[in-house]
């Protein structure tokens, strides 16, 4: 495994803990820090890649990679867990490929997700269901809606540009 794909599996496992950070002053020209670790969530089977709170905080969703880059176990999935008490809320599957980025709309209703094939998904988060799914046609690292909700940019990772798809259509 590369360096750089072991950092990002790292930083996106330390990512999905949830922290509280209680800073302390030591004296007036230095401050020490104390990390106290609040609770892990379990519950993925293949590494993770990339995760995203809700709006409101109140939801998390983690999107997972295959056991390594030449594995074909197919497990792709994104979970949606409940922040407050660390449970799974519900799997959404659909992905064939290595889930890389996710985010929220802006008002909690909607998850994007891409991977690395360039398909983005749009998930309805109160039913859990799957509204659409697009053909990017490339690796799609980053995903995001705009602040009004209504476009879904995506970062072509390898074309060093960006796309932009109607969030209700999908056109591109």
């Amino acid at each position: 495994m590369s360096k750089t794909i072991f950092s990002r599996k790292l930083r996106s496992f330390l990512q999905l803990l949830i922290f509280i950070f209680f800073a302390t002053s030591a004296n007036s020209i230095s401050q020490t820090l104390e990390v106290v670790l609040k609770r892990t969530l379990t519950g993925h089977t293949e590494p993770i890649n990339c995760i995203a709170f809700s709006p409101d905080g109140k939801m998390l969703a983690s999107g997972s990679d295959a056991e390594s880059l030449m594995s074909d176990s197919g497990k792709f999935e994104i979970i949606l867990w409940n922040v407050t008490d660390g449970k799974i809320l519900t799997s959404l599957r659909g992905h064939k490929n290595p889930i890389l980025s996710l985010e929220f709309n802006n008002n909690g209703t909607r998850l994007v997700s891409s991977d690395s094939e360039g398909v983005i998904k749009i998930w309805d988060v109160k039913t859990f269901k799957e509204i659409m799914t697009i053909d990017g046609k490339d690796w799609i690292s980053t995903i995001r809606f705009t602040p009004d909700n209504k476009f879904i940019l995506g970062e072509f990772t390898f074309e060093k540009v960006v796309g932009l798809w109607d969030a209700n259509n999908g056109s591109f």
